[in-house]
């Protein structure tokens, strides 16, 4: 009986660092589905700050480390942001959609909106020059007014990608159990 406690007790501790295995690969297959479809791209702060970090046999995590991650994800309360960012965004997208580029639907959306302004702009007080770095500064400056005084929407970027993780977290686990039983090996 101590034989068969001790091979059940080994089996348990072989499938638990296989299905750890499978949290691992479900993660980083969601951490990839999520940069290509939900998250806001801008200058890719967030898609660099996202690790994937294995808990042993309890699982694993998705951790997205940029400052502003939280915000994104959920949307802020009305708060000052330093305008430096914002100009340099502005300039991001007024040129994604000076060039009609941009990728995803809140980026099209983002840089045809920016677009939009810096054009009215240049039927503005200025007599019809453009000028981008005078313009960037104007709409950033309405831009960090508006974040001041109502805040910012959330984009729900890991929200919205929670079934497809799921999916995968399925079928990760899926695949570690059969191959475990000999049935992803072609044993049978």
């Amino acid at each position: 009986m101590a034989d068969f406690a001790k091979l059940f007790k080994s089996h348990q501790e072989h499938r638990g660092r296989r299905v750890a295995k499978a949290y691992v690969k479900a993660l980083k297959r969601g951490k990839e589905y999520i940069v290509a479809h939900t998250l806001p791209i801008a200058f890719r702060e967030l898609e660099h700050s996202f690790e994937v970090y294995a808990l042993g046999t309890n699982g694993a995590e998705l951790i997205v480390s940029a400052p502003h991650a939280a915000a994104v994800e959920n949307g802020s309360r009305p708060h000052w942001v330093p305008i430096e960012p914002l100009i340099a965004w502005v300039k991001l997208r007024g040129m994604q959609g000076l060039t009609r580029s941009g990728r995803g639907s809140t980026t099209a959306m983002h840089a045809k909106s920016i677009r939009a302004e810096l054009k009215s702009m240049q039927q503005g007080p200025r007599g019809g020059k453009y000028n981008l770095v005078d313009d960037a500064n104007d709409v950033a400056r309405r831009i960090q007014y508006a974040i001041a005084h109502v805040g910012t929407k959330p984009s729900h970027y890991v929200l919205r990608a929670m079934t497809t993780i799921d999916l995968y977290l399925h079928e990760e686990i899926e695949e570690a159990i059969s191959t475990e039983h000999g049935i992803g090996q072609g044993i049978g």
